[in-house]
């Protein structure tokens, strides 16, 4: 019996990683490269980027106030819609719209605020 289970462990394990052993030989190198090595797939993995500080925000999450901009433009042509203005006049503290400026900096929210 115990000759039949050492037999199916085999065989399940041959199925698992290939008939060929050279998968426990390492990295194959006509591997892809896009391919997840198993050791990133681990759970208790820590990202090697895990403590480092976030990047600052981006130049497109700002917004310079042209002639003629209104809150419901700047809405549509930076967050696709211009029902969003009220993003925008909350996260500039913004209380009335008709008071924008040219030259105001407006800080554009994530679209999905």
């Amino acid at each position: 019996m115990r000759r039949i289970a050492t037999a199916a462990s085999l065989v399940v394990t041959a199925l698992w990683f290939g008939s060929d052993p050279a998968w426990a030989e390492g990295p194959d190198p006509e591997r892809a490269a896009d391919e997840v090595p198993p050791a990133a797939l681990d759970p208790r993995r820590i990202p090697e980027d895990a403590g480092a500080p976030k990047a600052a925000p981006s130049a497109d999450l700002e917004y310079v106030v042209q002639e003629g901009d209104t809150l419901a433009g700047i809405a549509e042509e930076k967050l696709g819609s211009s029902e969003k203005w009220e993003l925008l006049a909350q996260a500039n503290g913004i209380d009335d719209p008709r008071t924008l400026r040219v030259g105001q900096k407006l800080t554009i929210p994530p679209s999905g605020s």
